[in-house]
């Protein structure tokens, strides 16, 4: 429901006033709703989204048991086969289903896997000369775990994995801090500019924050009769 109503009405304001749930708002949502607009028949959903997660992550874990058959062992190498349990057991959830539960799960794990890799360099020899790579590993972690966030906000600690990665490495890495904070703002501000317009809060439904007062504000949550 929450993709039908973005493909055919956009973002729309107080739309938590009509049915609750619809108000949780999913960056993953709105990604499907454009891959959904080249459709042949609008009035079905093509799922193609799920399916690119599928493969990639699918990839991602091939490639630790590669890593394991040529005999690195690691801690990092050792979690990325894990992902077969959750494919193997939840495999129609990422091609048939438009959830956000095992995204999530998705970009979590890639998180604790690339921070895993880090911590685990800190201890060789090579650690300074890898400086370029961890660059890059800061900035790739702090995208997908914001990102994360902005498809379920119950992951909310995976952000401890660019804090962990810049503590480890914060001499080599200090001036890319706010190249990382823009980042989290760019993914960021579209995540929290969507709750204001369809439910009147910043953060739903996390009602505390009630920083904005506008005619569309969702009164369910708050105890109050639908506006």
């Amino acid at each position: 429901q929450a993709v039908r109503w973005l493909k055919e009405y956009g973002v729309t304001p107080g739309l938590a006033n009509l049915f609750g749930q619809l108000g949780f708002n999913s960056a993953w949502h709105v990604f499907c709703s454009l891959l959904d607009h080249v459709a042949f028949d609008h009035g079905r959903s093509y799922h193609v989204a799920g399916l690119l997660v599928f493969v990639y992550f699918l990839a991602f874990c091939f490639e630790g048991c590669q890593r394991l058959a040529a005999g690195r062992n690691s801690l990092s190498i050792l979690l990325r086969p894990l992902g077969f349990v959750a494919i193997t057991y939840y495999y129609r959830d990422f091609i048939a289903s438009l959830g956000t539960d095992m995204l999530a799960a998705v970009l979590v794990h890639y998180a604790l896997v690339r921070t895993s890799e880090v911590m685990e360099d800190q201890w060789t020899k090579d650690f300074p000369s890898r400086s370029v790579e961890h660059q890059r590993t800061l900035v790739f972690v702090t995208a997908v775990t914001v990102f994360a966030v902005t498809v379920k906000l119950t992951v909310l600690p995976c952000l401890l994995f660019p804090c962990l990665i810049w503590l480890r490495c914060r001499r080599e890495q200090a001036r890319l801090v706010l190249p990382c904070l823009g980042i989290a703002f760019c993914l960021g501000l579209p995540f929290l500019v969507r709750n204001y317009v369809q439910t009147g809060y910043l953060v739903y439904p996390q009602t505390q924050l009630d920083l904005f007062q506008c005619d569309w504000k969702d009164r369910v949550v708050s105890g109050g009769t639908p506006s």
